[in-house]
This record gives C-alpha cells, sequence and structure tokens, in this order.
C-alpha cells in the first residue's frame, strides 16, 4: 500500500519544497574576519628586448591592513621607480599611493563602501626628449573621497593637481541597479556633476612641453562645468 504523505512528513503531491530566496546575510564570522598582508623592499625588474623597454621598481612595499567587511582597510604602496623605453621615454623616481576603504552593513547586508585614496606622484621625472618633461617636484597628484551603495555613487571629493593647474569634481549618480517596472525599461542612471578649476596660465607650459616655446603659449583659461540628468 501507498505510504500516506501526512503520516511521513512527506510534501503533497505537486507542491514545491523549495524556500523563496531572499537578499544573502553575510555570515557573523566572515563579517568579523580580518588579515593584513606585507610586501617590503621588494625588487621588480622587466625588459623588453624587442621595444627596449627597461623597467625596474626598486625598493617596493605594499601594506594592507585589516582587510575586512566591518572594518576600515588601509592600503600603502610606495616604491621607487626606473623605466627607460629605448630613447624615447623615460620615468624615474617615487611614487606613492595610500587609501582606506570602509563597507558598511545593515541587518548583516551590504549597505555601502565608503573610499579614500591620494596617488602621489610629485617626486617623479616623466621626459620625453623633445616633447615633455616633468621635473621632480612639479605637482603630479590625485585625491579622492567617495561613498556607493547598490542605488547611488557619491563623489565627495576629486582633486586633479599636475603643474599649475587643478581641477575640482564632485556630484552624484544615482539610479543605479534600479529594477524595470513590468512590460518597460530600466530607469536610466542621473547624473548631477560639477567640474571646475583654478585660473590656469598657460606660459609655463612652455617649459613643460619644448615644442611650445616655438609658438610662444601664452594666456589664461577656467573650467567651470557641469553635467545634469539621465545619463542617455
Amino acid at each position: 500500500t501507498a505510504a500516506d504523505p501526512a503520516a511521513t512528513g512527506a510534501p503533497p503531491a505537486g507542491t514545491s519544497t523549495t524556500a523563496a530566496s531572499g537578499p544573502t546575510e553575510i555570515p557573523g564570522i566572515v563579517a568579523n574576519a580580518r588579515l593584513g598582508v606585507e610586501l617590503r623592499n621588494a625588487l621588480l625588474v622587466y625588459k623588453d628586448e624587442l621595444t627596449g623597454l627597461d623597467s625596474q621598481v626598486k625598493d617596493f612595499n605594499l601594506v594592507l591592513k585589516d582587510i575586512s567587511l566591518t572594518r576600515a582597510t588601509e592600503i600603502e604602496m610606495w616604491a621607487d621607480m626606473d623605466t627607460k623605453l629605448g630613447k624615447t621615454f623615460m620615468v624615474k623616481g617615487p611614487a606613492r599611493l595610500e587609501g582606506k576603504a570602509k563597507p558598511e552593513l545593515k541587518n548583516g547586508k551590504f549597505d555601502r563602501a565608503i573610499v579614500s585614496a591620494k596617488l602621489d606622484l610629485d617626486g617623479l621625472e616623466m621626459i620625453a626628449p623633445g616633447l615633455f618633461e616633468k621635473k621632480k617636484g612639479v605637482a603630479a597628484n590625485i585625491e579622492l573621497a567617495l561613498n556607493a551603495s547598490e542605488k547611488a555613487a557619491t563623489i565627495d571629493r576629486f582633486i586633479l593637481k599636475f603643474f599649475n593647474a587643478e581641477i575640482k569634481v564632485s556630484g552624484t549618480v544615482s539610479n543605479l541597479g534600479e529594477a524595470a517596472p513590468p512590460g518597460g525599461m530600466a530607469p536610466s542612471p542621473v547624473v548631477n556633476m560639477t567640474i571646475a578649476s583654478n585660473t590656469i596660465d598657460f606660459k609655463p607650459w612652455n617649459e613643460l612641453v619644448p615644442m611650445l616655446k616655438e609658438y610662444e603659449l601664452g594666456g589664461t583659461a577656467k573650467l567651470d562645468a557641469s553635467a545634469k540628468g539621465p545619463s542617455d
């Protein structure tokens, strides 16, 4: 005789045993785990006989602290570069990157991430003979601060400095990952950004770009722009 489903605890025929799936929570043991990585005083060497590329990264250091889903992860990376591409291009000097990234959880699920970083190339020499000459001490750095969730990203601060130019960007991009309504299309991301610069004097750029000297480049310029509305 056939077994009675009610007696055995088996589901009636034609019913599904699959539970409705929902957002996956991050297990506490994973959320609270953390680790670190250190690489000190490494030497990286790369040569390409075909192109004439000869690159050395001396005293390369990488430090990652508190790699975690609940704590601020810190990164520091610095090195002394010495790269040549035949006689056409040369990069030499120190470079440094510092940053932080902190994820935030809500009810065991990812809510947003807060990121900040700074790239410092002020001490680098970058020379392409006759075309471009950045000497040691000429400003070349970037600062960044942003936060992002599944729905939106906000640039709190983006500052690019190169030589005597400084460009700032801030704003938001929203409507990210929005679901499409039945029978329709997903809404486009909405952009609200501003871009501005200082007053840039072009005359000193004759020293940075030697080929401009014969044109006696001069004058000033200032950037002030914005972008608003759906990205499409």
